[in-house]
């Protein structure tokens, strides 16, 4: 790679780092997960819900090496705050998003952000964009 090349790769690197960074922290609000692990189990629940192939406990625990006792632990405060919830689908227990979780437009109290669907499409169209740069 020339010099030009190798700023340009950084420079889209860091782009990509910043928006992920912005997402994580508002998602961090919206869900109300400090644990890192937290956070990333309610994004595969979310990305599980919205491309309609829901997770199971199993599935969760195998994405998180760990056991599946851990990941219901886990799962509990937000299931009792309404964040997931339990369904069933089939022979199978599936967890999907609260239904207000994403798309409501007062966020609960004590929470100072908003994710709306448009900044989800932003940051999606962003991260494209810097995926697809030569």
């Amino acid at each position: 790679m020339n010099p030009e090349e190798t700023r340009s790769a950084r420079f889209r690197a860091l782009r990509l780092l910043s928006a992920y960074y912005e997402l994580t922290l508002q998602l961090r609000e919206r869900f109300g997960a400090q644990d890192p692990v937290d956070l990333t189990m309610l994004v595969l629940i979310a990305l599980g819900d919205l491309g309609s192939v829901p997770m199971d406990a199993e599935l969760l625990a195998e994405k998180l090496a760990s056991s599946r006792s851990t990941v219901d632990r886990r799962l509990r405060p937000f299931l009792d705050e309404g964040v997931v919830v339990k369904e069933r689908e089939g022979k199978a227990t599936v967890f999907r998003l609260g239904a207000d979780i994403l798309w409501n437009p007062t966020p609960p109290q004590g929470m100072a952000v908003d994710l709306t669907e448009e900044m989800v499409h932003t940051l999606m169209d962003l991260i494209f964009e810097l995926l697809n740069e030569e």
